[in-house]
């Protein structure tokens, strides 16, 4: 299994490996989302709320993978939070005692019961924009806002990025 792999559904683990497999499972993929830059600040339940935004913004929170992606990000969660916390809650119980919580991980059994492969098909379909896109050659609206200069600017003034990217530079 390599390092950001999710054991196939029905694999056994310690719970030990099983909370290393998931948290390596779950940082892969929020990296695929927001890139490594952000993942310190970052969850999965924030890429489930910002994916349920674009979808209701165009209108397609009901239609296939945000669907199913809103169903496997849930399942993934649980089975996440149920594994943290042990059969009938004994894991978190445990907490307070560091030497009993390691014998706990190192010898109770975890199965997998979520499908990883799945939430990274459903992940990256839903990734792909089904929505509008900037036809070439467009500006954004943050670079005609750069663009435009300060605010109070006089409309005719021009600005551009000097040759290095550093600053700006007028032509007017």
């Amino acid at each position: 299994m390599q390092m950001n792999e999710m054991p196939s559904v029905g694999t056994t683990l310690t719970y030990g490996e099983a909370i290393r497999a998931y948290d390596r499972f779950e940082r892969t993929m929020l990296e695929k989302a927001y890139g490594a830059e952000l993942l310190p600040a970052v969850g999965l339940y924030d890429l489930l709320w910002q994916l349920e935004s674009l979808a209701q913004k165009f209108g397609i929170e009901r239609k296939g993978a945000f669907a199913r992606l809103k169903r496997e990000i849930r399942s993934f969660s649980s089975e996440r939070t149920a594994r943290a916390n042990g059969v009938n809650g004994k894991r978190f119980y445990l907490m307070q005692d560091s030497q009993a919580l390691r014998r706990h991980d190192e010898t109770h059994i975890f199965q997998v019961g979520f499908d990883g492969e799945a939430l990274v098909g459903e992940l990256g379909e839903a990734l792909a924009p089904p929505w509008p896109t900037r036809p070439a050659g467009a500006t954004s609206t943050a670079t005609r806002i750069l663009q435009a200069g300060p605010i109070g600017a006089p409309q005719t003034e021009k600005r551009t990025p000097s040759p290095n990217g550093s600053e700006w530079a007028c032509s007017c």
